[in-house]
């Protein structure tokens, strides 16, 4: 299975699980960090990082960018979870699809990037749905 169809893959399987049961005052539900080094894929919301029982994992995003080429827009996401295993990409001079799934991240999103045997960043998502559970809950 190809990266791309494999981060798919992963995505509607956290949402296929985030509603079995859903009760009635709404489906609440936390994606946990998952981290495929082989196929090169880290999905996962930032509030259920935040929110896990220990204190190595970490998940998300940084773009930065300076006013010229000295310092070109750049995009770099990490992952790591609470047994240590880390993730990372890494692109300069992104695509405006990828700056504005950096942008559009809030502490409730769920984060899917990929990467190539190089690290650099090839796919990034994030959606906000009202099913993840928000920080603190």
């Amino acid at each position: 299975m190809n990266a791309q169809r494999h981060a798919m893959a992963m995505v509607f399987t956290a949402a296929t699980l985030a509603f079995a049961g859903s009760a009635m005052a709404g489906v609440k539900a936390s994606v946990p960090l998952q981290i495929d080094l082989p196929g090169r894929v880290v999905i996962g919301s930032l509030a259920s990082t935040y929110n896990s029982s220990d204190t190595k994992s970490t998940l998300g995003c940084t773009l930065q960018g300076g006013a010229d080429s000295s310092f070109p827009q750049a995009i770099g996401c990490t992952a790591k979870n609470s047994s240590g295993t880390q993730a990372m990409c890494y692109i300069t001079n992104p695509p405006q699809a990828m700056v504005n799934v950096v942008l559009n991240l809030s502490e409730s999103s769920v984060l899917m990037f990929q990467w190539d045997d190089k690290g650099k960043c090839t796919g990034m998502s994030s959606s906000k749905d009202s099913f993840v559970r928000p920080r603190g809950l």
